[in-house]
């Protein structure tokens, strides 16, 4: 007679705790795998978008470099224009603007203040144009020249020839004050009488002295 098989009262409990666990287990497994599938997609979404992260940085850069082109450009904007002998009236009424322009105006005032000489090349390249724009907005006498005369009496009451002991800058900064104070009494005489009544000093004596002194010599 065969004998029955049983399983006592603890050792079932002891299988059927075995089974929950082991099915917990895999449950828990399979939760993670989703878990790390739904990270590695989030991943990979992300290596998708940093390609056009990566290119949008570089664009901006690209805008940014263009803007301050065009902002060092402004002051040889329409040379073209400019050097013409001849203008239609929309053309002068363009170049009007342009030399009234606040923003060109203080550029080039900007320009001529700046103690940037890291190049002087380039620096005095700069400096040239910012003069020249000066010069030529001085010589339009039937437009609103305030902005022009009193940036050009700024610069000349700076004083940074002084700040530096470099003679090629002293030179350069001397010379464009020598040429817009020429240009002051040539294109703005009675502005220049009363710079010259109000603002005199030992600096800026020689400057005036030179150009009037030229001044006589031409006409002599």
């Amino acid at each position: 007679m065969k004998k029955k098989f049983t399983l006592s009262k603890k050792k079932m409990n002891y299988i059927l705790a075995i089974i929950f666990l082991t099915l917990g287990f895999r449950e828990l497994r399979s939760d993670s795998n989703k878990d790390l599938i739904k990270n590695l997609n989030s991943s990979e979404k992300l290596q998708k978008l940093l390609p056009f992260k990566s290119k949008e940085v570089q664009q901006s850069k690209v805008k940014k470099k263009e803007a301050l082109l065009k902002k060092q450009n402004s002051l040889i904007k329409h040379q073209q224009l400019r050097a013409k002998a001849i203008l239609s009236r929309e053309e002068r009424e363009e170049l009007d603007r342009y030399f009234m322009n606040s923003r060109n105006i203080r550029i080039a005032y900007l320009t001529l203040l700046s103690k940037d000489f890291s190049n002087l090349d380039e620096s005095i390249e700069k400096r040239i144009d910012a003069t020249n724009f000066l010069i030529d907005g001085l010589q339009r006498k039937h437009i609103d020249r305030s902005e022009l005369i009193k940036s050009t009496e700024m610069f000349l009451l700076s004083s940074n020839e002084e700040d530096t002991q470099d003679t090629d800058i002293r030179r350069a900064i001397v010379g464009d004050k020598v040429d817009l104070y020429n240009a002051l009494i040539n294109f703005a005489p009675e502005g220049a009488k009363r710079f010259k009544r109000n603002y005199m000093s030992e600096r800026l004596e020689k400057v005036i002295q030179y150009v009037e002194l030229n001044k006589q010599r031409n006409r002599g």
